[in-house]
């Protein structure tokens, strides 16, 4: 099946059942059904980058931040509707615009006052970090169902460096929060703190997965990834080619794309194929790459 150029430049996808939202590094958003065929027209929505992203029901829900200007949005846009082509930037430049501003078509949207980091559908429900603020816990019609403090670890602190939430995760442990330095924290349905400890990688987490069989798969900003069975095993380290931007579950084994290179790892066993472009996302059985172009997995 071959598909059409997207004509951006897409940073990271977002996939229901029916649709896959494609976002691009300047803000675009194309929409395409599940064969990968477009539905309407690219649209930036609102005149920032799109930060994180994720479907909840019938909504896409994304953040944008603007960092010249300092504000962010949270926004709910419908998946079932025609989306819109937003305002420009110049828009922003006022102070007017800049209040009154809000990502076009949207369902709910909301200014924040800090930066939202690692939003995530677990169980319906919407999670994100609000940078040194807070953890939230939502519903998709944006109505609180808790927040708990920003986390902190006092050994990552001592170290001195940057440290940010990168990830939520559901497991049998709980709801468990990721920062990059290694810091993880567990909470329960209820918000409430069941365990905090660190967990040391040769490199910056970039993100989370769990599977019920396979156990964890941490992605790493370098060369490596680690995984390990259960929160505070000892992880085994894996090299590869360069960073994973995208991970998935096919079977009993993980499939991944990343810097110029797809792989797998079956057991112990970690199998890795050039590949010209940088791979962005897996969407079925193809590979979206940094081109805007549609390859099929290599592995």
């Amino acid at each position: 099946m071959s598909h059409q150029n997207l004509g951006f430049a897409p940073i990271r996808v977002d996939s229901a059942k029916d649709f896959h939202i494609i976002i691009g590094t300047e803000g675009e958003l194309a929409k395409l059904n599940f064969d990968l065929i477009g539905i309407g027209q690219t649209v930036k929505p609102f005149p920032s980058p799109v930060t994180s992203s994720t479907i909840i029901g019938e909504n896409w829900v994304g953040t944008w931040v603007e960092r010249e200007f300092k504000l962010a949005r949270m926004a709910a846009i419908p998946l079932n509707t025609e989306w819109q082509e937003g305002e420009g930037r110049s828009s922003l430049r006022t102070l007017e615009g800049r209040k009154s501003l809000h990502p076009v078509g949207n369902q709910w949207s909301h200014i924040v006052d800090a930066e939202p980091l690692a939003l995530t559908n677990i169980d319906d429900k919407l999670f994100f970090a609000s940078m040194n603020k807070g953890l939230y816990c939502i519903n998709g019609d944006a109505s609180e169902i808790w927040r708990s403090e920003y986390p902190n670890w006092s050994t990552i602190n001592n170290m001195r460096i940057v440290d940010s939430i990168v990830s939520f995760s559901k497991s049998d442990e709980g709801i468990s929060v990721w920062s990059s330095a290694g810091g993880v924290q567990i909470h329960d349905q209820k918000g409430e703190v069941l365990s905090k400890l660190t967990m040391r990688f040769p490199e910056k987490i970039s993100n989370v997965n769990f599977d019920e069989k396979l156990g964890w798969f941490i992605s790493l900003d370098g060369s490596k990834f680690a995984t390990f069975e259960k929160i505070g095993d000892e992880p085994n380290i894996h090299s590869i080619p360069g960073p994973i931007y995208d991970v998935v579950v096919r079977g009993n084994k993980w499939i991944w794309t990343g810097w110029r290179h797809d792989g797998e790892k079956l057991n112990g066993n970690v199998r890795t194929v050039y590949r010209d472009q940088i791979g962005i996302a897996i969407i079925r059985d193809s590979v979206l790459t940094n081109d805007g172009e549609f390859d099929k997995i290599r592995v």
